[in-house]
């Protein structure tokens, strides 16, 4: 009899499990189907907001109405020039979370990588989903981007950070590395946080040994230097204002961190940092390749930050140079192999007008 019973509670329990799979199943599928077929939103305004450090757009104010029965979370993704097969996500800076039915909100959409950034020329498309459902709401119409092209240095705060592929490491965005070195001696780039600023760190590691080293398998190294720098091409200036953190007096031809200013020929400003001279110097340097260059050492405080504003026109005429169309800025820090150890140099917003 009690075994009876016992087979009795266990059909019933099956039953059960049997009819409440069922419920859900069907509550899950009306669910899914139902609000598939009732989430809608209207776009009402896009605007693309240019980045003046970069020159491209990596921030966009939109304005949707959601005109459907459901409350929405919203997430935003951007499809440029059809070439990518998903909408690379845009995370959100500013807007409401719950966007309820009926009711209208902006948002302002956000991304950091730069191979994201949308440039000049580019038609991009936003779209619209719900956190809780992957299937888009809604396309936006395309729009064609239009940039207006700054002649200043590009992300000199060096907020931006790209892979270089080839190099297999990051590299600070709209900037080339430029790196010398023998196989035993090392380098180091990245964004570090200093005393009271975030900067761009370049350190090298010079071994001390004199020999034929190679520049990542490219070309023999000469003088036996270790030598790490970042370069960018940038339209005619007149000043050049950044700031800058040394850990070692400058000398030339021996320890290094400076800034290069060059034009397209043999005409070289050099603009070295020491705690061993009171006031700025000029020097002279006219080498048999054919070389000229001018050698601008300036007063500075070791370990702490310490902000310059130059007049690189000034000193361009100092020789009576002609100004070039262009300017390329190198910032960088060198060990020559008689002084061997690690050396350290940081930069943070570095800008010219």
């Amino acid at each position: 009899m009690r075994l009876f019973n016992v087979r009795r509670y266990r059909k019933k329990l099956l039953l059960m499990l049997i009819f409440f799979s069922i419920m859900f199943a069907g509550l899950w599928t009306w669910i899914n189907i139902g609000i598939k077929e009732i989430l809608s939103i209207e776009f009402i305004d896009i605007i693309p907001v240019q980045n003046r450090e970069i020159d491209e757009i990596n921030e966009v104010v939109i304005t949707i109405r959601n005109t459907g029965s459901y409350p929405i979370i919203p997430r935003f993704g951007i499809y440029r020039n059809f070439i990518n097969y998903y909408p690379m996500p845009w995370r959100i800076l500013e807007g409401p979370e719950i966007l309820r039915q009926g009711t209208s909100a902006t948002y302002r959409i956000y991304t950091e990588y730069p191979e994201w950034f949308v440039k000049n020329g580019d038609i991009i498309t936003i779209i619209v989903n719900d956190a809780r459902n992957p299937n888009i709401i809604k396309i936006s119409p395309q729009i064609r981007i239009n940039v207006t092209e700054s002649k200043s240095v590009k992300n000199g705060f060096f907020r931006y950070w790209l892979v270089d592929t080839k190099l297999g490491l990051k590299v600070p965005y709209k900037w080339q590395l430029i790196l010398k070195k023998s196989l035993n001696d090392n380098f180091s780039i990245s964004i570090a946080n200093i005393v009271t600023k975030s900067g761009l760190m370049l350190q090298v590691y010079q071994d001390g040994r004199k020999e034929n080293g190679l520049e990542f398998g490219k070309s023999v190294v000469e003088e036996e230097w270790a030598h790490v720098g970042v370069i960018q091409k940038v339209p005619l200036f007149t000043t050049l204002s950044f700031y800058i953190f040394p850990t070692f007096n400058s000398t030339r031809g021996l320890t290094e961190s400076g800034i290069r200013i060059s034009d397209a020929t043999f005409r070289h400003l050099l603009i070295l940092f020491s705690e061993e001279v009171s006031a700025k110097q000029y020097r002279y340097s006219l080498y048999n390749t054919g070389l000229q260059e001018i050698i601008l050492v300036l007063p500075t405080q070791l370990n702490t930050w310490n902000y310059y504003e130059i007049n690189i026109a000034e000193s361009w005429r100092y020789l009576g140079w002609e100004l070039p169309k262009e300017f390329y800025i190198e910032l960088y820090v060198a060990a020559h192999y008689t002084k061997p150890g690690n050396y350290t140099v940081y930069f943070n917003g570095v800008l010219t007008k």
